[in-house]
């Protein structure tokens, strides 16, 4: 199945540029092979949506809502993983002090037994600092994404 705003936008194209069969003759005619059923079945969600057969349309009807879409979703992405980093170093420290404090509490006198980490003791340290791990990798992806 195909992604269903995908396929509608396609759709849209497809009745823009003329219908079907229109559409089929031109990605044809640039591509060497399509049929009308191939487009009917991309309109409908039955079929992935082409890349090529997207392209052919937009470049014809110099619109491009398909790619435009396609590019904000990486955009917002990339704007996310930036993030702040600022924030992004607050919300570490945070989360390497309790993956810390979870290492300290499982040999304290609060363990039963301090000698060693015990099993539910060694499952939080691990989420903790699988935590920690990953806002370490945030950070990581942010500053590789800003811009200097």
């Amino acid at each position: 199945m195909c992604d269903p705003t995908i396929a509608a936008m396609f759709g849209a194209l497809v009745r823009r540029f003329g219908g079907v069969e229109a559409s089929a003759a031109l990605i044809e005619a640039r591509m060497g092979a399509c049929s009308k059923s191939t487009i009917s079945k991309e309109i409908s969600g039955q079929a992935m949506v082409s890349i090529e057969h997207v392209r052919a349309l937009e470049d014809a009807l110099g619109s491009y809502p398909i790619t435009m879409m396609l590019f904000e979703r990486v955009s917002e992405s990339e704007r996310r993983r930036a993030g702040d980093l600022r924030a992004l170093a607050a919300r570490t420290t945070v989360a390497s002090a309790e993956a810390v404090a979870a290492v300290i509490k499982a040999f304290s006198d609060e363990s039963p037994d301090p000698t060693r980490a015990l099993p539910h003791e060694r499952a939080e340290i691990i989420t903790r600092m699988r935590e920690a791990r990953g806002l370490i990798n945030d950070i990581i992806a942010a500053a590789e994404g800003v811009d200097e």
